[in-house]
């Protein structure tokens, strides 16, 4: 068996992947990255597109920013709409107070360039075409994996998982994985030319029981997504195409599809449950969906990829360049995964078991609606920048309570 050795090697290419590579290229470390699909083309298929604004500072850091807007991606904002009518997302702001959004971007277009960005990038050696066949032991340490027709043997004093929800490294580890009920399905096509009610804003609509949304991305594209209750699947059966546009058409201020071209086949997706896997298992990293897969209602996989990614490089890099306690520091990327994303996923978790909004989210959407500075507070949230206890924090809550109490003063209903 031929054996080339690394510093890293990294077992997936799409979001995560690109993004651990390059930086830890950029660190000095020497990086493989082994992808299955040898098509550079290739690209995930089930997604929403959506870059959250808190992975936006990872992505000016790398470079990658920029080259998303020259290739067409669209600075994204949403507008939410509940029972209390439309809740706008205002630009946000990083804390040195430059202007701070996510992206969007079909990922047709965007994983053949995070490739491209990532094999230009010095220090990474890309491996397409290599499915992983095996674990490479060191004791109780994954230690390299073997790969490829010729299951050549690659070796790192770190192996990543970033093989997505599937992990083929995380059932070869058999490390576990843990689900919780999704009671909604997806139905997802992109169109070009949609007529669009407010501009290139994203829009979604929260109605509890069923949710949709229209994501605008580059060249006149949109994501169009239906997320019924489970029950309402079946409606999506026959003609797949028609339900989808006339769920979408019956909600306020939908797009108008009549001018509009469906470019892919309607995906129709069943039973799609959160799924979790510990960060740090047998020595080994999981980021992005092999480490937590969840609901795509909220557009958080690309965003969660690219930064639990940058939180790899920074617990793990300066520890193997320096042949450090590697161990230590995977331990610190583990509790920096729980900390900062625990709350997210319990928050999405319980959402996805209800079709009707909790007494918190009643206050929270409520006042928004009719408060900037209450909208403001759910943004940071809703696009991952803050966390649940920083949501929870006790002077945003008495806000929202006092709105409503004044909104409720004036004699309309709260």
């Amino acid at each position: 068996m031929q054996t080339t050795k690394f510093d890293v090697c990294i077992v997936g290419a799409s979001i995560a992947g690109c993004i651990a590579a390059v930086a830890f290229a950029r660190a000095g470390l020497k990086v493989a990255v082994l992808e299955r699909h040898a098509d550079d083309s290739a690209y995930k298929q089930l997604c929403t597109h959506y870059i959250q604004a808190s992975a936006t500072p990872i992505l000016r850091e790398l470079g990658l920013a920029a080259a998303l807007e020259a290739a067409g991606a669209i600075r994204n904002v949403a507008d939410i709409h509940t029972r209390w009518g439309w809740l706008n997302e205002p630009d946000m702001q990083d804390p040195s107070g430059a202007p701070l959004h996510g992206y969007s971007m079909t990922r047709a277009r965007l994983d053949p360039l995070l490739k491209q960005y990532m094999t230009n990038t010095p220090g990474v050696s890309y491996f397409p075409g290599h499915s992983v066949r095996a674990l490479i032991y060191s004791g109780a340490h994954v230690y390299g994996v073997s790969a490829g027709s010729n299951d050549t043997a690659f070796t790192a004093a770190l192996v990543v998982a970033a093989d997505g929800r599937n992990s083929s490294l995380a059932a070869l580890a058999e490390i576990a994985v843990k689900h919780s009920p999704n009671r909604r399905g997806g139905v997802f096509a992109v169109y070009r030319g949609l007529g669009l009610r407010r501009g290139k804003r994203a829009q979604m609509w929260l109605h509890e029981r069923d949710v949709g949304y229209v994501f605008p991305n580059e060249d006149d594209l949109a994501v169009v997504t239906a997320m019924p209750a489970l029950s309402e699947i079946r409606r999506f059966k026959t003609d797949p195409a028609a339900e989808l546009e006339k769920f979408i058409s019956a909600l306020p201020d939908a797009p108008d599809f009549r001018h509009a071209q469906r470019l892919t086949e309607v995906t129709i997706v069943r039973d799609y449950p959160n799924q979790a896997r510990a960060p740090v298992a047998k020595g080994m990293a999981l980021i992005g969906d092999a480490a937590l897969s969840m609901d795509p209602l909220f557009g958080v996989g690309c965003g969660w990829a690219i930064q639990t990614a940058a939180w790899l490089v920074e617990a793990t890099a300066p520890a193997l360049l320096a042949q450090g306690n590697l161990d230590a520091a995977l331990r610190n990327y583990g509790r920096r995964h729980r900390a900062e994303l625990a709350g997210h996923e319990f928050v999405l978790k319980d959402f996805s078991r209800r079709y009707e909004f909790s007494a918190l989210e009643r206050l929270m959407f409520s006042a928004a609606a009719r408060d900037d500075a209450t909208m403001r507070h759910i943004t940071r949230f809703a696009t991952r920048y803050d966390g649940l206890q920083q949501f929870l924090a006790p002077r945003a809550l008495l806000r929202a309570l006092w709105v409503n109490g004044r909104y409720a003063v004036s004699g309309q209903a709260a």
